[in-house]
């Protein structure tokens, strides 16, 4: 169980980490990094990094305990923990057993990454728009905003951002599930290269 948790840690910091460089290239690249660099605060990068954060550890640990609850070993994808109702669902879908189940996880929880960092970003939109003029909310004349205006023009935008949002993160998550599962093989051929019990080669003998 220690083991697991470490590794949605590392998984999911790495997922965090490597989506923050990307972004970060991408936007230098588009010349575009000085001014969104200028318009963030310190706090504020940390608190939409956290939130990055958490988005991924959780999804990375939800995805890793539907892949550990499947054994893959077995043509039939048997559940090893979880009810009846989960025994008979993983009997109807004997094609997703093997990678292509490891995949669709990260598909599935990709997609929901996605979406819940676009909560967060519409959630701390919507804070700082609050706090930054508060005395702009409850009004209805020509200076005030009516906060249920307010309210629908997010709800509107996360309605439709969320699709894109699923979408993106769906690929991101494929992509991520691919390149975890290389370094997991690897990691586990150099584990299995350097444990007792496999062959340690013998120099030659210099001929005397």
């Amino acid at each position: 169980m220690a083991e697991r948790r470490l590794l949605v840690w590392g998984l999911g910091t790495f997922h965090a980490v490597s989506l923050v460089l990307l972004l970060l290239v991408l936007v230098y690249s588009a010349g575009g990094l000085g001014s969104a660099l200028q318009g963030l605060s310190t706090a504020l990068g940390f608190l939409l990094f956290g939130a990055l954060w958490g988005t991924s550890w959780f999804c990375t640990g939800r995805a890793a305990r539907r892949v550990a609850s499947v054994d893959l070993t077995r043509g039939g994808g048997v559940v090893r923990t979880g009810g009846a109702a989960d025994s008979m669902a993983a009997s109807r879908r004997p094609w997703v057993a093997g990678p292509v189940w490891v995949l669709a996880q990260g598909l599935l929880w990709g997609g929901v990454n996605g979406v819940l960092f676009l909560l967060c970003l519409v959630s701390v939109a919507a804070v700082s728009l609050a706090a930054s003029s508060p005395g702009r909310f409850g009004g209805t004349s020509g200076t005030g905003v009516e906060l249920g205006a307010v309210f629908y023009g997010f709800a509107f935008a996360f309605g439709l951002g969320g699709v894109v949002a699923f979408i993106v993160g769906a690929l991101a998550g494929l992509v991520f599930a691919l390149v975890d599962c290389l370094l997991l093989a690897l990691a586990s051929l150099a584990v299995a290269a350097g444990s007792p019990g496999s062959p340690v080669p013998v120099p030659p003998r210099s001929g005397g």
